[in-house]
């Protein structure tokens, strides 16, 4: 099954197109960013995921003004990351990632762990701030509200934002940071 995505990026006034391919085997991703005011941002995203939305593979390339980015980062058995094929321990079992620059990141947690409403996970996450050109760990809460609305935190709390997805856990609207066209 094939789903195509358009969000609006609001903070960074981006605008994203966004393909989805999942079959039995995996999940495949693959994102195309670019900026609605500046054309020195353009990014492409890939992130090839288990039926479970666990990202076993995730790559970025384009720039961002002068900057260049290409780098790839590969998830092995026992949740040991290499970056570019060298061990990047510091992100050992970091179980999801997250991309600053698309709210599609946000439905690898939202699908995987199920959350009925009440129910709230820490989780560890690769984070890509693409914009500063950081890659860390860093831990998230998710907690379900309902079908359609999940409150996302980083740990510790500096931000917070109710999310609202849709049927399939893609994100319609992140307030103040993106919103599905």
């Amino acid at each position: 099954m094939t789903t195509q995505l358009h969000w609006k990026g609001l903070q960074n006034f981006t605008t994203e197109r966004c393909i989805i391919d999942a079959d039995e085997e995996d999940v495949t991703v693959m994102g195309i960013i670019s900026s609605e005011q500046n054309d020195a941002l353009s990014v492409v995203y890939s992130v090839v995921m288990t039926p479970n939305w666990e990202p076993v593979l995730v790559s970025l390339s384009g720039s961002i003004g002068e900057r260049e980015i290409d780098e790839m980062y590969i998830r092995t058995e026992g949740n040991v990351w290499l970056k570019n094929e060298e061990m990047a321990e510091e992100f050992n079992d970091c179980t999801f990632v997250d991309i600053s620059l698309t709210p599609f990141t946000n439905t690898l947690p939202i699908r995987n762990l199920k959350l009925q409403a009440g129910e709230s996970k820490t989780i560890k996450v690769l984070y890509f701030d693409v914009i500063e050109g950081e890659v860390k760990a860093v831990e998230q809460q998710y907690t379900c509200i309902d079908q359609h609305h999940y409150k996302y935190e980083n740990i510790p709390n500096d931000f917070e934002a109710i999310i609202t997805v849709d049927n399939e856990g893609f994100v319609v609207d992140y307030p103040g940071l993106f919103e599905r066209v």
